[in-house]
């Protein structure tokens, strides 16, 4: 059985039953770990009573990790749940001395085939990661990190549990949402693993973390009833930047990353993850009939009406933007 692991609040419910639902479609025995992150979400799970999830609380892991709970007072919100990335991955092997494996996932992740080969390219290593694959006009980014840590695998070995703790240890020392001193949130850490820790995988393949910031770097195609990337199946796609702006209107991707999604990408990748989602809801309507997907991002509420219909029209025109009528997009 693979294991995994996720953290969300209430406000991520719809994204991380979808992202349940799809490892439930495409893996073939697993189990997910999840961490909520307030009442509203350890609630639903509650009534939920989903068979392949363990639900944890923040409480679980300040008992599990006294030093957590001491950094807590310094770091409010996003910064707090940041910090609690590797302490989740670590109190799920602590618990379990049977898991010879676990991986950590972003909630904003949908699968779309069976994520069986990411986990064979691991291979004899210990620690599984996924670059960014910024292409040349966003290497900017890069000082956000060279590694995306939406997916990370850590084996039970020595290698693996050194490196696991030491990023708990950084992430204890300094763990902010902000870019400082070539430090940004729990990710940057990533970049010192390959030359610091011995067994560290770098996937190569071009399905695994498929995101906004690389479709540039990539070929998609629909067919056969299926995404492929490069002439790999997708694997898994982080929907990092998608919103919900009202009913019928939803943006697709960051305005930062400048790119034109394909018809592939709208219809094979981000179709399916509003009708998932759309799903999630009438899931969560008899137990957390307040969930909602319009959170996250930023609204075009701090424009004049002008300027808001004009950047509207814009994003419609570069598809980053798109209606949306019945779960179809138009």
């Amino acid at each position: 059985m693979d294991h995994y692991c996720a953290y969300f609040d209430a406000g991520f419910l719809p994204r991380a039953l979808a992202l349940y639902r799809s490892l439930e479609a495409h893996a073939p025995s697993f189990h997910l770990w999840a961490l909520a992150l307030d009442e509203g979400a350890r609630e639903a799970l509650a009534a939920l009573r989903l068979a392949h999830l363990t639900p944890l609380t923040l409480a679980d892991l300040e008992r599990f990790d006294g030093d957590l709970l001491a950094v807590k007072p310094e770091r409010a919100g996003i910064d707090y749940h940041l910090t609690c990335t590797p302490v989740l991955a670590l109190i799920v092997l602590e618990r379990r001395p049977d898991i010879q494996a676990i991986t950590y996932l972003d909630a904003d992740l949908l699968f779309f085939s069976d994520p069986s080969p990411l986990l064979r390219e691991l291979a004899n290593g210990s620690v599984l990661i996924t670059p960014h694959r910024f292409p040349e006009g966003l290497r900017h980014l890069e000082s956000c990190g060279l590694f995306n840590d939406g997916w990370v695998t850590f084996r039970r070995s020595p290698e693996a549990l050194a490196c696991l703790r030491w990023w708990r240890e950084r992430c204890l020392e300094w763990c902010f949402n902000r870019l400082e001193d070539g430090r940004f949130t729990e990710q940057r850490y990533l970049d010192e693993w390959p030359r610091r820790f011995p067994g560290v995988v770098v996937s190569r393949h071009p399905g695994a973390n498929l995101a906004p910031w690389n479709l540039g770097r990539h070929d998609v195609d629909r067919r056969e009833g299926r995404v492929w990337v490069d002439g790999l199946p997708l694997v898994f796609y982080h929907f990092s930047g998608f919103r919900q702006i009202n009913p019928w209107l939803f943006d697709l991707l960051p305005e930062v990353m400048q790119v034109r999604p394909s018809r592939a990408v709208r219809r094979g990748i981000y179709q399916p993850y509003i009708q998932a989602l759309l799903q999630a809801l009438a899931e969560l309507a008899t137990v957390r009939p307040d969930a909602s997907i319009r959170n996250g991002g930023r609204s075009d509420a701090h424009l004049p009406a002008w300027a808001s219909w004009d950047h509207s029209a814009r994003r419609l025109l570069a598809r980053q933007r798109v209606l949306v009528l019945g779960g179809r997009i138009l």
